[in-house]
């Protein structure tokens, strides 16, 4: 064999290592892309999950919100109507009190 003949064997051989290696390099990168892609396609689907499991933590807050201040709303009725009462008591006690000649 010729030197001319190896030389174009080895070019060629070079030639096909190189694209070969090319090949690789395009393949692990998009490989890479796609990798990515995927991770940051289940990053977005966790924060998804996460978004909806806060909204229904929202809104029971928010339930929870509504049926306390129909609660404090019951309260304040029923503190109001004791008040009434109290004021009622305090002046029939004023009241016996005046009658029978009782000064405090």
């Amino acid at each position: 064999m010729s030197h001319f003949a190896q030389l174009s064997m080895e070019a060629g051989s070079r030639v096909f290592q190189t694209a070969a290696l090319g090949a690789y390099a395009v393949d692990t990168f998009f490989s890479e892309i796609d990798r990515q892609r995927q991770a940051g396609v289940s990053s977005v689907e966790c924060l998804v999950a996460e978004l909806a499991r806060t909204r229904q933590s929202a809104a029971a807050a928010h339930a929870e919100v509504v049926r306390l201040r129909a609660e404090l709303a019951s309260c304040a009725g029923a503190l109001g109507a004791e008040r009434a009462r109290a004021e009622v008591a305090e002046r029939d006690r004023d009241k016996v009190f005046k009658a029978i000649g009782y000064r405090p």
